[in-house]
């Protein structure tokens, strides 16, 4: 696989990259589901992260404090539209970085088996 990528991507930064968008959409190490459509997409999520970041949070803009509230056993809002498809992850690491809301998260969704894998994504 490493051979391949060398002959098709010139620097190790576009190998890594190419990785690094296959395992946000595949999460596991099995190259072999590993496609170029992943890593298109993902360059493409990459250049337009800001229009990306406006559309995705125009429509939760009006009621944004609720967002990251965690009621009874339910997920935050946001981890909701995250789940169903209609905020990305770039978006989630975008909030985190100016709000930091993974560690309150953290606290109150202990040991909730999805929580943790968002997590490790946004982490990473």
């Amino acid at each position: 696989m490493v051979v391949k990528l060398s002959k098709k991507y010139e620097g190790h930064k576009d190998i890594r990259d190419y990785l690094v968008s296959n395992f946000i959409v595949t999460r596991s190490s099995y190259v072999a589901n590993f496609t170029e459509k992943n890593y298109q997409d993902w360059k493409y999520r990459n250049y337009n992260s800001f229009d990306t970041f406006t559309d995705e949070m125009k429509p939760l803009v009006k009621e944004f404090e609720p967002l990251f509230k965690i009621t009874g056993n339910g997920h935050p809002k946001l981890l909701q539209e995250y789940l169903g498809k209609r905020v990305s992850l770039e978006t989630l690491v975008i909030l985190d970085e100016l709000l930091k809301f993974v560690p309150k998260w953290d606290l109150g969704m202990k040991g909730d088996f999805i929580w943790t894998d968002v997590k490790k994504l946004i982490k990473n």
